[in-house]
């Protein structure tokens, strides 16, 4: 399931956790998600792509041995799993940031007027309790650089350059000075 990964860590609230960089997400998993679009069931490419991409080992060493072949192949396609929970319940809630407390970890949301979660950066920042940059453009679901239609940026690349340090994410000085 696709899921916004920044709701794990900012809810465990880790220490080493300074920032958070999202793109694209959603709050609610069953109204505004590629499963179910206002409660009504989607199905697409992305429907069949997922299942195909899983199957594909994570990067050049990453091990075949028999786990890989378990959690690869042994499972059944997500898809039944969807069609399984038709209705708005704990299922998608649990991992849904709309049902979670407000963010308290500082937080760069990129989002694009031509994506379908053109809602997400608004509603975190408007919730959230630690401090947000939103860069929000004519972008479709892609990363900045390849977006479309153009102009293009390198957007959050620009803030990750070298890491995040705590003194560019702490509450006073979250990327005070983002261009460099």
């Amino acid at each position: 399931m696709e899921r916004l990964q920044l709701a794990d860590g900012s809810h465990r609230k880790s220490p080493a956790l300074k920032a958070i960089i999202a793109a694209h997400g959603s709050i609610d998993l069953f109204y505004n998600d590629v499963h179910y679009i206002d409660g009504a069931l989607h199905i697409d490419s992305y429907t069949h792509q997922i299942d195909t991409d899983n199957s594909m080992p994570q990067n050049p060493v990453y091990r075949i041995d028999e786990g890989y072949f378990q959690n690869r192949f042994d499972r059944e396609p997500w898809i039944f799993t969807w069609l399984r929970q038709q209705q708005d319940s704990d299922f998608w809630r649990k991992e849904s940031l709309k049902f979670k407390t407000p963010l308290e970890v500082p937080a760069y949301l990129i989002g694009g007027l031509l994506d379908g979660y053109r809602d997400f950066v608004m509603e975190v920042s408007e919730t959230s309790k630690a401090p947000t940059i939103a860069e929000i453009g004519p972008w479709n679901h892609a990363w900045l650089e390849y977006g479309e239609p153009a102009p293009t940026t390198n957007g959050g690349r620009r803030h990750c350059a070298g890491g995040i340090t705590g003194s560019q994410a702490s509450t006073t000085g979250f990327w005070t000075n983002p261009a460099e």
